[in-house]
């Protein structure tokens, strides 16, 4: 049996209210400043439906030597849900600032007037933002409110809509097919299945099991980078275990791509060691060298790198793999992986 509902507007006058122009959709944008200090709040639409998404955008700029610290939302920003988040690692503005930016998705259940309440960026000093003391100086910048309009798809006539009476009981259309038939189908089904999941899995055990696809040591390693990045270790301030995982990467490409036993030696021993094989050209060389010294510098001399300095290695890193590589590639299950 099916029940069959159906909705519709009663009067022209809805349709006549439904071709009215609609109003045309604005960007929020808000800038707050305490210089040296700056926030910047921003949503993409002033007016949604219940079936769109925000997208709400908040950033702080701030000279080297402070650290922006965001609220912590949760998962919902007023009557808004966030759906999804991003953390954007530093970059530098134009204006030779570092500049730390976080995205929301939200989504709205209701059609109604929607409050962005106010949110707090606090900033400290880096010296001071691993001190546990309440009485650290610190600047704070307020957002004010923000008002975002939410509307039904079903228009301004929304309460005058009828429902259509119920039909009655469909019956059902004979079936040219015979019962008996239709009731063994299943069991035929299942038993083809079963006998095809049976050969398959025999010849994947006579064959060895099932082969990796082949991947170059240079994508091997730019997927092990990529990884490194979405770990965000340096939104967190976790240097050392970044510069630390990123020169491991460098050196168990070596290892895949050259064959040189180098990831449990010193830098200085495993330098010696690439100078002695000699597999790269002077340029390539002196690549590799600056970079491995720089991290070293930060895992182990207390070097504090500027989001630049980050950027800039994480590119030395990429460009060292990428003017090395090598077009043939190599079963995945074969390379030594960066744990």
């Amino acid at each position: 049996m099916s029940v069959l509902l159906s909705l519709h507007a009663c009067k022209s006058a809805g349709s006549e209210e439904s071709q009215k122009p609609p109003q045309p959709v604005k960007t929020i944008k808000r800038v707050y400043e305490e210089k040296p200090l700056y926030v910047r709040l921003s949503v993409d639409k002033d007016t949604i439906s219940v079936a769109e998404q925000l997208h709400l955008t908040l950033e702080a700029d701030a000279p080297e030597g402070y650290e922006a610290r965001f609220p912590d939302l949760g998962q919902k920003l007023g009557e808004f849900r966030i759906t999804d988040y991003k953390i954007d690692p530093p970059q530098l503005s134009a204006e030779n600032l570092v500049r730390t930016r976080r995205f929301y998705t939200l989504e709205p259940f209701l059609a109604g007037e929607y409050h962005i309440a106010p949110m707090e960026i606090v900033f400290l000093t880096k010296s001071n933002a691993k001190a546990d003391s309440s009485d650290l100086e610190t600047h704070t910048i307020r957002t004010e409110e923000l008002t975002v309009k939410v509307h039904s798809l079903l228009g301004e006539d929304r309460n005058k809509l009828e429902i259509h009476p119920i039909y009655g009981p469909v019956e059902l259309p004979r079936s040219p097919i015979p019962l008996s038939y239709i009731l063994a189908m299943p069991a035929a089904i299942l038993c083809i299945g079963g006998c095809g999941f049976w050969w398959l899995k025999m010849r994947k055990k006579k064959n060895g099991g099932e082969a990796s696809p082949p991947i170059s040591p240079h994508e091997f390693a730019y997927r092990q980078l990529q990884e490194i990045l979405e770990e965000n270790f340096l939104d967190r301030g976790e240097f050392k275990l970044f510069f630390s995982r990123i020169s491991d990467v460098v050196r168990y490409y070596i290892e895949n791509r050259f064959g040189l036993h180098a990831p449990k030696l010193t830098t200085e021993e495993f330098l010696a060691t690439v100078h002695r094989k000699n597999p790269f050209s002077p340029e390539h060389q002196r690549l590799l060298d600056d970079f491995l010294n720089h991290c070293d510098l930060v895992k182990f001399a207390e070097h504090h790198p500027t989001g630049e300095e980050a950027q800039k290695s994480i590119e030395a890193c990429k460009a060292f793999i990428d003017a090395t590589r090598q077009e043939k590639v190599r079963d995945d299950s074969e390379f030594i992986a960066n744990r």
